[in-house]
């Protein structure tokens, strides 16, 4: 066999290759389809969902209101959808606590890359998540962010941690997981008690994805110097204390196994064959 001859085999394998990982990364899912269901009912995807779209993934929002009881539940995959870090599935969880009206909020954006997921991830979601009791998390936090009888406050911390004047405001917080990021402290403008609150944020891959996976929280609270030193620490002892209630639901491992034929897997194989050639 010349060398011309075995280049041009191996560059019909390349392009054959290539179309065969765009082929077999395309799924079917759900696409236009949104709509509100009771809590305790769990899932069902209604009757009238039946539109599908091809894509390299799909995306869903789920939203869980714990005082109202109902769940929104919207696919809206448009179809230019891609994976990213290596992912079968990548999820983002804030769980909101709004201490004067007693709110428990959950919203989830799932981002999946396997048949069926966008369905199975949504039910296995709703039927977890309708069984949790977030009260013990709300009167734990409650005491060390909100006073429900305040009326002022005169200071908070700024970024570089020093307390300043912010006299009829409230104080605010993003706390970053990673100790070399300060976050942000300030003054929220306006003293309203129904901004007094918490959002936990959680960001997983499925495999794990060191460059993706995270956790930060926000916080609005009516206190003195409540948006750092002591509060803050007492606060992520609280969040870590309940990290797997507060974590999103992973998808079951047998729905994280997909094989792709990635760019890196295919110079793997023509390598190969190089080498089978040479020897």
């Amino acid at each position: 066999m010349t060398n011309f001859t075995l280049l041009s085999l191996l560059l019909v394998f390349v392009v054959n290759a290539a179309r065969w990982e765009s082929s077999v990364a395309t799924i079917q899912c759900v696409r236009n389809c949104r709509f509100l269901t009771p809590l305790n009912h769990g899932f069902d995807l209604p009757l009238s969902c039946t539109e599908r779209i091809s894509s390299n993934g799909c995306f869903t929002i789920i939203i869980i209101d714990y005082m109202t009881g109902n769940v929104s539940v919207s696919f809206l995959t448009e179809g230019s959808e891609q994976q990213k870090h290596n992912a079968i599935y990548l999820i983002e969880q804030t769980v909101e606590l709004t201490f004067y009206t007693k709110h428990v909020k959950r919203e989830i954006n799932t981002f999946c890359f396997t048949a069926n997921c966008d369905i199975d991830y949504a039910k296995r979601t709703i039927d977890y998540l309708k069984q949790l009791n977030h009260q013990p998390i709300f009167d734990e936090l409650s005491p060390k962010l909100f006073i429900p009888t305040g009326t002022s406050l005169s200071q908070c911390y700024n970024t570089n941690n020093q307390p300043r004047g912010c006299v009829g405001k409230l104080c605010e917080a993003s706390v970053p997981s990673k100790a070399s990021d300060p976050g942000s402290k300030q003054c929220e403008q306006e003293y309203n008690l129904s901004f007094v609150n918490i959002e936990i944020n959680t960001y997983r891959a499925y495999p794990s994805a060191a460059d993706y996976d995270d956790n930060d929280y926000e916080i609005t609270c009516n206190m003195d110097l409540c948006n750092g030193g002591q509060t803050t620490k007492d606060v992520q002892e609280v969040i870590n204390k309940y990290s797997k209630q507060l974590s999103p639901p992973p998808p079951l491992s047998s729905s994280s196994k997909r094989i792709f034929m990635t760019n890196n897997n295919i110079f793997n194989v023509v390598f190969a064959c190089l080498l089978v050639y040479i020897i």
